[in-house]
């Protein structure tokens, strides 16, 4: 087979797990995790299957669930495809000081007299930031060829 080529391009753009693909480990176990046998939740104790080369796209399916993105690739001896599994891992939700603005004060006492100063007050908002797993494995005729992990992170302020 020429898979070459796709597994070239899969490593191009990330780099390769070593052996197996451990599905986001960074979340909660899914439901279907507390079925594990004892020996494998000893092997990965967050209870997440580990995917190894080789397994069937049902079997996939069944351990980890429908993917996020199929994305269909061109080959030239069978069916290739990147499954890409999107999954949130931390949430944080937090009050940012992101400008300040310039208040007018008035100092002294008694009647000694004062001063109106202007004072820089921080403006705070709600920042929310997601730290996404992202899990892409290659498919090549129904069977897992390999696999990637990356860490995405997005911020926005309400």
């Amino acid at each position: 087979m020429k898979i070459n080529s796709i597994v070239a391009l899969i490593l191009s753009s990330s780099a390769l797990l070593a052996g197996s693909v451990s599905a986001f480990a960074d979340t909660k176990p899914a439901d279907n995790a507390a079925g594990l046998s004892p020996d494998r939740k000893a092997k990965n104790p967050e209870g997440w299957p580990v995917l190894k080369a080789g397994t069937p796209a049902e079997e996939i399916r069944r351990l980890v669930g429908r993917p996020d993105v199929i994305r269909p690739m061109e080959a030239k001896d069978g069916k290739a495809e990147v499954w890409v599994y999107r999954r949130l891992a931390k949430h944080i939700a937090r009050q940012s000081a992101t400008t300040t603005e310039n208040v007018s004060a008035y100092t002294g006492m008694g009647d000694s007299g004062g001063a109106n100063i202007n004072v820089a007050v921080p403006s705070f908002r709600m920042e929310h930031v997601m730290v996404y797993q992202v899990s892409s494995l290659l498919m090549f005729d129904g069977k897992l060829v390999t696999g990637t992990q990356k860490v995405e992170t997005e911020r926005h302020f309400e």
